[in-house]
Order: structure tokens, then C-alpha cells, then sequence
């Protein structure tokens, strides 16, 4: 049998762990549906709606994170960051993270009163509408704690020309290009992560709008679900005339 890998850290992962697998491994990352998310396809009403329904301030800017309520993908660590950063007319929206345990939800919000981040941020409901979700954000975060398998949120956002903001590890270092697509901060350290959303956040229109086409362009080129099939068409092809040249005749 033939194993695909979503990664080249999970390619990583697997050849450290067996002997001998590697002709048996190939690595096609994920692809975004750059159809569905596309800047040009999401309408200004399905934008207002979103921002309604999370009640969103008007005249800050805004951080999103977008991730289930696992302490593993940072939101403990973001707040450290948020807390540096309190000199910014900013506001948090924590996507998805509401649908957690209520343990989880009182922790998340003691955390973020303790460090003086109250009525900064808000707990959503996991959305319907992602990418009219992202049309919102100034910045989108992907700040987990242990490194991501690949990290769709890195590609989504990218894919909507949004600033992306993640830790250098796991999958997010092969789909971000540090300074030209997002930007990669050091694993772990909150001090690197507030550092990183100060300078996407401080983006100034012109540049804001060529990082929007090139991050865009990067995602159409190398992380299309087009392109994954494709890639992923040719190892089968490549299988069934393995095996119909090794077959033997009666």
C-alpha cells in the first residue's frame, strides 16, 4: 500500500518513527477551496451579517482566532500576547472557542480579566460562513502550542488575502512564507507572537493590499484542493501501472 502525507512534517514524523517506509510515502498537502474562499466571491450583506452576529464593535481592529476550545491550540498563550499589546485599539474574536466545555470557557475568561483584556475579546460559536467570517479580521492568528499536522487556517486565511500570524512549527512553516505571506513567530514565546501581530496589524493600506494579492497568489499556485487531487490522481496512476507492469501473465 501507498501512504499520502499531508506534510512534510508529517512525512517527518512518520520516517522517524519506521524503518523503510519512505518509497512508500508521498506528501501532498491540503488545498483550500480557493473558490469558496475568495475575497471577490463573499457580499458585502453575508460580511454585515457576521459581523452582527457576533455583535462586533465598529472602529477597532481585529484579531481573530479561529480553533475549537483544546487548550493545546494557544488561546492561553494569545492572551499573553493580547496583554503586550494593550496600547492598540484592538478587539479579539475567539472563533469557535465558545462551543467548549464551560470549565474551559470560565478559564478562558478569568484568564483574560486577569490580564486586563476585559471587553477586548469575545467567545463565538464555531460560523457557518468562514469566509465571510474572514472578511472581518485585520488579522487572523494560529498560535498552537504543539505544532499543527498542516493547519488549514493558515491557507484559508491566506486564500482571503488575510494577514496570518502562526508559530514556526509544524505545518504552518510550509504553508507560510515568513514576511511575504504571514508571519512566523518563535515556537511558544508570547513576547515573538505580539511582536509579529504589531507588525501585521500596522500594515499600511498599500501594503496591506500587495501582501492581499501575494498571499492570494501563493495559495492558488501551491495550495488549490484543484491542485491536491491532481497531485494525488498521479500517485494513483502511478500505482495502477506499477502493478500492471509487475502482473505476470497466465
Amino acid at each position: 500500500g501507498h501512504v499520502i502525507a499531508i506534510s512534510n512534517y508529517v512525512h517527518g514524523l512518520i520516517t522517524s518513527q519506521y524503518i523503510g517506509v519512505e518509497n512508500r510515502l508521498t506528501v501532498v498537502h491540503r488545498g483550500v477551496d480557493i473558490e469558496t474562499f475568495d475575497p471577490a466571491a463573499v457580499s458585502q450583506a453575508r460580511i454585515i451579517k457576521f459581523a452582527d452576529t457576533v455583535a462586533l464593535p465598529e472602529g477597532v481592529s481585529v484579531i481573530m482566532m479561529p480553533a475549537r476550545s483544546s487548550s493545546w491550540k494557544g488561546h492561553f498563550i494569545l492572551l499573553n500576547a493580547l496583554a503586550k499589546l494593550k496600547d492598540l485599539n484592538f478587539f479579539c474574536l475567539f472563533v469557535g472557542a465558545s462551543d467548549g466545555k464551560g470549565w474551559f470557557l470560565k478559564r478562558i475568561t478569568d484568564y483574560a480579566h486577569a490580564r486586563g483584556l476585559e471587553g477586548r475579546f469575545r467567545l463565538t460559536p464555531v460560523v457557518d460562513d468562514m469566509p465571510a467570517a474572514l472578511m472581518v479580521a485585520d488579522v487572523v492568528v494560529m498560535p498552537s502550542v504543539t505544532p499543527e499536522p498542516f493547519g488549514r487556517v493558515a491557507l484559508e486565511a491566506q486564500a482571503m488575502g488575510r494577514p496570518i500570524v502562526a508559530f514556526a512549527h509544524g505545518g504552518a512553516v510550509e504553508s507560510i512564507e515568513h514576511e511575504k505571506t504571514g508571519w512566523l513567530a518563535k515556537p511558544g514565546d508570547a513576547d515573538s507572537l505580539a511582536e509579529n501581530l504589531r507588525a501585521a496589524l500596522s500594515l499600511q493600506p498599500r501594503a496591506r493590499k500587495a501582501y492581499a494579492h501575494g498571499a492570494r497568489a501563493h495559495i492558488e499556485a501551491h495550495f488549490s484542493t484543484d491542485r491536491m487531487c491532481q497531485e494525488t490522481l498521479k500517485i494513483y496512476r502511478r500505482i495502477l501501472a506499477s502493478s500492471q507492469k509487475n502482473r505476470v501473465a497466465p
